[in-house]
């Protein structure tokens, strides 16, 4: 079977838009350990993208997962997201893996609002890092212009688990050693970055508003 690739799953071009409980999920795994997608395959860039024009676009409950560049890219003014669940892709690739591979590394953040973008709120925002397949550093789960206007609020970083990678013999199961990847910062905001690195402690999230 041939893959489904696409650019955006969901563009927004005009105004006074309101989603609600949207989940955008690049499809890399089927039912069980034992299909998985590897490679950036079923190549998607971004669950959600809001265009300069559509202004005054509300979120609520909004879930962007796996997506192989900014899980969600605003740069309309006014834009408010209530409640946000971003979990970053299992097969992103390391600029090794890239190279090898022939294929252009994950560098990529959960959310991204557009350095011109002067008025934006976000209540509730989880970005999440299960690197399975190599060794993945994201600077910052969250990306946003330093403006007055730009708020991010209740903020959220977890390390679920990552590589490397083993299956359990005679069993669809894959179990990981929780060593691959990391998400250093929670917020950056502007040039400034905000929040732990999860590598300061995996079992727990970490939380920060700016």
């Amino acid at each position: 079977t041939s893959e489904a690739r696409c650019r955006s799953m969901v563009q927004i071009h005009q105004p006074c838009v309101v989603g609600d409980n949207l989940w955008l999920w690049r499809a890399d795994h089927w039912l069980s350990d034992q299909y998985l997608v590897y490679n950036h395959e079923n190549f998607c860039s971004s669950g959600l993208h809001v265009a300069r024009p559509a202004h005054h676009v509300t979120m609520y409950g909004l879930f962007v997962e796996h997506t192989l560049s900014d899980m969600t890219l605003w740069q309309g003014e006014d834009g408010v997201t209530y409640f946000y669940q971003s979990e970053l892709p299992y097969d992103a690739m390391d600029e090794a893996a890239g190279q090898t591979s022939r294929v252009a590394p994950f560098k990529a953040c959960g959310y991204l609002v557009d350095q011109a973008v002067q008025r934006h709120e976000a209540v509730g925002v989880g970005v999440y890092a299960y690197f399975r397949d190599h060794d993945v550093t994201v600077p910052a789960a969250i990306k946003v212009p330093d403006h007055d206007g730009v708020r991010i609020q209740n903020a959220l970083t977890k390390y679920l688990n990552g590589g490397p990678k083993t299956f359990v013999k005679g069993k669809c199961l894959l179990q990981c050693e929780k060593r691959y990847g990391r998400i250093q910062c929670i917020i950056q905001k502007g040039s400034r970055c905000v929040g732990s690195n999860t590598d300061a402690d995996k079992d727990k999230p970490h939380f920060a508003s700016a």
